[in-house]
């Protein structure tokens, strides 16, 4: 039996045990985590963001998503001020990922990571005695200067999004009354997961049997037509040569927990 292809790179590939299906998970993971970092470290590079107070989104549970609002309503309003002033408040979003289509000729699925950078500011006290005296607009324009063909950990590069920057809705409760969103992206490509080998079908005296074709694979097979994918109603896992009438139609196919699922093979008993 041939082994099959070793993986590559996927960044939700699958594994064969929970443990390394967790740690495979971790490239992505880690790339968002890093990038919001190394976005506010570079941030923090100017001058003009010592006195703004810089919040990170890094998660969208509503305790975590009231903590930060509550943070940035008492930066933006001088209850909590940043080297004496306050006014401006700056949050990092959660990356978001997507997927591009009609891209041909490039393998492997194509993504884009997109990002949103609030600058939130509530004008009374930012253009007060103890205001930073920075307009959010302003920042917002530094923001994108500071981030255009950054290169951050992980291989990204981010750019100005196509609508860089755009009005963003302030909530009720964050006590500001203007905010910008700067958007940036980071074209990306992955490559596609291998394929299982397909099984080798073969009928002889009324029995029908599965040759594997790919070590560790499980096979699942259908009588009636249908689709032999995993777990399906009328699909089974193959285990010993199966007793079939003349005519019957047999599909089945390979899987495996690391590789796409082979092609469905046919044959007619």
């Amino acid at each position: 039996m041939a082994s099959p292809p070793a993986p590559i790179a996927c960044f939700l590939a699958r594994t064969p045990n929970q443990e390394q299906r967790t740690r495979n998970h971790e490239p992505l993971v880690t790339l968002l985590t890093d990038l919001q970092d190394d976005i506010e470290n570079r941030l923090r590079t100017c001058p003009e963001f010592d006195h703004v107070s810089i919040q990170v989104l890094a998660g969208t549970s509503a305790g975590t998503e009231a903590t930060l609002r509550e943070q940035i309503r008492k930066a933006v309003t001088g209850e909590n001020q940043q080297n004496g002033k306050g006014g401006l408040a700056v949050l990092i979003l959660l990356p978001r990922v997507r997927i591009e289509t009609g891209m041909q000729g490039v393998p492997g699925p194509q993504i884009q990571l997109a990002l949103g950078i609030q600058v939130i500011e509530f004008t009374t006290w930012n253009e007060g005695e103890h205001g930073t005296g920075i307009s959010s607009q302003s920042l917002a324009v530094t923001t994108l200067s500071l981030l255009h063909l950054f290169q951050p950990r992980g291989g990204v590069i981010l750019m100005a999004a196509e609508e860089a920057i755009t009005p963003a809705e302030v909530p009720d409760d964050m006590g500001a009354d203007i905010a910008w969103e700067v958007g940036l992206v980071s074209p990306m490509s992955t490559q596609p997961c291998d394929k299982v080998p397909a099984p080798t079908l073969d009928v002889s005296a009324g029995l029908f049997s599965i040759t594997a074709g790919a070590l560790g694979a499980e096979h699942w097979f259908s009588l009636d037509g249908t689709y032999p994918r995993p777990n399906a109603p009328t699909a089974h896992l193959y285990a010993a040569p199966v007793s079939v009438t003349a005519g019957t139609l047999i599909r089945a196919a390979s899987y495996h927990p690391d590789f796409v699922g082979s092609d469905i093979m046919e044959k007619t008993a």
